[in-house]
């Protein structure tokens, strides 16, 4: 080889480095040609989780093998179609759009399971609530000519009988659990009035409050923060009880609803006018109290809240939701809602979960932005948070439902189970089971819906 054929080939290698390095450089930088737009563009990344893991993932109908947790790098700035498939769960699917240069995220995703409800108890319930902490159950049932109340834990399935009375000796009963799940109060209806007894569930033991008091009860309360505190109002004059020390103390007269947060009560007096959102301070009842609002005549009654909000409903199903750190209190929402849950995240925001007849809602106490999540062609009749925040619950006369709030691609709605009729549920803390009252194949009881399969 001549040295002018090695100098031609040394040039010919240089300029072959020089057009090909720009090629080279930009495609380990993430650039590729995109024939769609005839252009260069940057790839973006697709990062997908979910619960459970190691589901497989498709994107356009096409296996990436590669199972979540998974990060997908190099794809082009366009829209997809993303699947999560494992064996025994319901397929999740959405249409994600990767942008040049950015990392989309689907972090959050729940794969639900194809399995059936199970029986806990199969008995003829008619009346039932589950405790905060959802570890427990108290109903009330039915047979031949007995009523009988019982409590316990569904995951366990381990129940106590708490009150056994004949049929003609009992017309229904309610529930109000304690805020740590320790205590139960039931007010029973009987052909001869009302009976108010609290079940202490650590030491087995009922107690019959109409020993405690002179009159009739007729309001009573937990306090949001002790399950030894309770409030009752006897006609109209409200007292609180310490059940741990047996102390009692009187504190207003005249209360018609009544709210008690930390040191303040917070009431709602009629005057047949308008009715008067009224604030004492429990540190100094002599005080006279400060007016907050007023509403017009009707029918209201404070609900769950945490400070610093205080949530009314009206007997013509209207929710009022008052920030009290403000300044000016005035209702920062109000809606029409048949119920509501709450939803406060791991930084302490708050969420507002409720729902009319067709529709479910979420508002944001963060940024006050209402917003519409779905609508139905039939009655909602219960809804509840998923434990993460990025779902809900849905339940309606004859199937629970999922739905997933990330409106991207549209939100995902998972039909869980079919059912003869519903009557009310839980998920548990965990959110792996789904315990729910209700008719399945003809037999009334208490269900278990499995979220997540056992490993």
């Amino acid at each position: 080889m001549t040295a002018r054929i090695r100098f031609l080939i040394k040039i010919l290698f240089i300029l072959i480095f020089f057009v090909s390095a720009p090629f080279i450089i930009s495609y380990t930088l993430g650039y590729r040609y995109n024939f769609s737009t005839r252009q260069i563009q940057k790839t973006g990344v697709l990062l997908l989780n979910s619960f459970p893991k190691d589901a497989q993932i498709f994107l356009n109908r096409k296996d990436t093998e590669k199972e979540t947790p998974a990060v997908i790098k190099k794809l082009l700035p366009k829209e997809y179609d993303v699947e999560i498939k494992k064996t025994g769960y319901r397929t999740w699917s959405k249409k994600l759009t990767v942008q040049s240069g950015e990392t989309t995220f689907a972090e959050s995703i729940i794969l639900f399971s194809e399995s059936p409800p199970a029986p806990v108890i199969e008995r003829a319930i008619i009346e039932a609530s589950f405790s905060p902490d959802k570890n427990s159950v108290v109903y009330a049932v039915e047979e031949a000519s007995w009523n009988e109340i019982w409590l316990g834990s569904p995951k366990e399935k381990k129940f106590t009988l708490i009150d056994r009375r004949e049929t003609t000796k009992f017309i229904n009963v309610g529930f109000a659990w304690a805020p740590g799940s320790e205590r139960v109060y039931l007010k029973i209806q009987t052909p001869n009035g009302l009976e108010h007894l609290i079940y202490n569930i650590s030491k087995n033991q009922l107690q019959n409050l109409d020993e405690l008091f002179s009159k009739d009860i007729t309001g009573f309360k937990w306090s949001t923060s002790s399950d030894y505190v309770f409030y009752a109002k006897e006609g109209k004059k409200l007292t609180s009880y310490n059940l741990l020390t047996g102390q009692r103390k009187f504190l207003l007269n005249n209360v018609e609803e009544f709210f008690v947060r930390g040191d303040k009560i917070y009431l709602l007096t009629n005057n047949q006018q308008e009715v008067i959102i009224e604030q004492f301070n429990a540190l100094d009842l002599a005080a006279a109290p400060s007016i907050l609002y007023r509403l017009p005549l009707g029918n209201y009654a404070f609900q769950e809240s945490s400070y610093p909000y205080l949530l009314l409903k009206s007997d013509d199903d209207q929710i009022l939701l008052f920030d009290m750190s403000s300044p000016f209190i005035e209702p920062i929402l109000q809606k029409p809602a048949k119920d509501f849950a709450w939803f406060m995240a791991d930084d302490g925001s708050k969420k507002l979960l409720y729902f009319q007849d067709f529709e479910i809602w979420v508002y944001d106490l963060t940024t006050k932005n209402n917003e519409l999540i779905t609508r139905f062609g039939e009655p909602i009749k219960q809804i509840a948070w998923h434990k993460n925040g990025n779902y809900v619950f849905c339940m309606f006369e004859t199937n629970m439902s999922a739905i997933e709030l990330d409106s991207r691609g549209g939100r995902s709605i998972f039909t869980l189970f079919p059912a003869d009729s519903l009557i009310n549920f839980t998920p548990d803390y965990n959110a792996k089971t789904i315990y729910f009252i209700g008719t399945l194949d003809g037999q009334v009881g208490l269900y278990q819906y499995l979220l997540v399969e056992p490993q």
